[in-house]
């Protein structure tokens, strides 16, 4: 470009000794003050140009920088987050299976008639994590005491859904 810029100036500067005679054309041929001026403006044109395109691409530069400082630290945040709420959910979890767990023990000590007659008015999902824990004895002794329909309808959740003592890190 600087060239193209420089080769044009001298196009200028020597323009007027061309169309003179060969010799005078010669000496002619060095840049007039006209020509200088012409190419130092360009020139500066140019500088100020590049400047400008330095400059926006700088800020361009430090807002990325920023975007990406603020994506870290919202990264960050939101992993802490997530270890909060794992933490919460395991205290949960436990809390919950300490409930289970006192659930087996009480219709574990109940008479098989009488626990039956509870677990059958239970949602079904806490009288499958209770019978799930009670002894496979006391288990098949209070399914036995239950409406057949209940009790079948029970037993075929049971074999038909993973353990929940093996997903909750229990074993019967």
């Amino acid at each position: 470009m600087l060239a193209a810029l420089v080769g044009s100036g001298m196009a200028v500067c020597g323009a007027t000794a061309m169309a003179t005679d060969e010799p005078a054309a010669a000496e002619s041929r060095a840049p007039t003050s006209e020509g200088m001026q012409w190419l130092m403006d360009k020139l500066r044109q140019k500088e100020r140009s590049l400047d400008h395109r330095e400059a926006t691409l700088a800020a361009r530069e430090a807002d990325l920088r920023l975007a990406e400082q603020k994506l870290e630290d919202r990264v960050r945040e939101l992993q802490s987050l997530r270890e909060e709420l794992s933490a919460q959910l395991g205290t949960l979890d436990e809390a919950r299976e300490n409930r289970v767990v006192g659930l087996v023990r009480m219709f574990e000590g109940m008479r098989s008639k009488d626990a039956a007659a509870i677990l059958a008015s239970t949602e079904t999902e806490i009288a499958l994590a209770v019978l799930e824990r009670m002894s496979r004895m006391k288990a098949g002794k209070v399914l036995a005491e239950m409406e057949p329909t209940q009790a079948a309808s029970l037993a075929n959740i049971f074999a038909s859904t993973p353990s929940l003592a093996a997903t909750e890190g229990n074993t019967l």
